[in-house]
């Protein structure tokens, strides 16, 4: 009996504690205000690596959260990343693109799509640009199928805004996506 009870805390305390070590999110209530956290090379549980796979973000996520699509692109062969995370409607909370024979996320990083995520300013999916530009530095934009993207070096991610001209943004204009990068 003493052998069936010391088995029986420990695979209670594996169900219960690995987990949250691992960083699994089967849905929104195992995520914690911790696990929306967005800062330099991290996406909530997930931290951006040079060799950051699908294994790495099925382990942050969930596997059962993660989805992938085959994409040619300019005639290579490139695996499209959605993470879904009960609590957006079905819609994706983040997407990225796994490239190159290793399938590792590329450069671009991972981008987030979901409001709940925010940055350790305050930003997130929804903010403005006037909330942007007064607690990051604007390094430059970039204009990409017909939105502009504001560059921050010092958050070490892009700000995808919902419209504009990069040469006459106006303050109201909301941010629609927030890319992190990988290093």
């Amino acid at each position: 009996m003493k052998n069936f009870c010391y088995i029986f805390l420990c695979v209670t305390l594996l169900v219960t504690i690995m987990p949250s070590a691992v960083g699994w999110a089967s849905n929104a209530g195992d995520m914690t205000p911790e696990s929306y956290l967005l800062t330099p090379n991290r996406v909530g549980n997930l931290f951006l690596t040079e060799m950051t796979d699908i294994q790495a973000i099925q382990t942050a996520f969930g596997a059962a959260n993660v989805r992938t699509e085959q994409l040619i692109r300019q005639g290579f062969e490139e695996v499209l990343v959605l993470v879904y995370i009960e609590g957006t409607g079905g819609a994706p909370s983040m997407e990225g693109v796994l490239a190159g024979s290793d399938k590792i996320l590329t450069g671009g990083g991972l981008t987030v799509l979901d409001r709940r995520f925010v940055t350790n300013k305050g930003i997130r999916v929804g903010s403005t640009f006037a909330e942007l530009k007064s607690l990051y530095r604007i390094d430059d934009f970039a204009v990409s199928a017909g939105a502009v993207n504001a560059r921050s070096e010092e958050a070490q991610m892009s700000f995808v805004l919902s419209t504009g001209d990069p040469l006459n943004l106006s303050d109201n204009v909301v941010i629609k996506k927030i890319r992190v990068w990988t290093p």
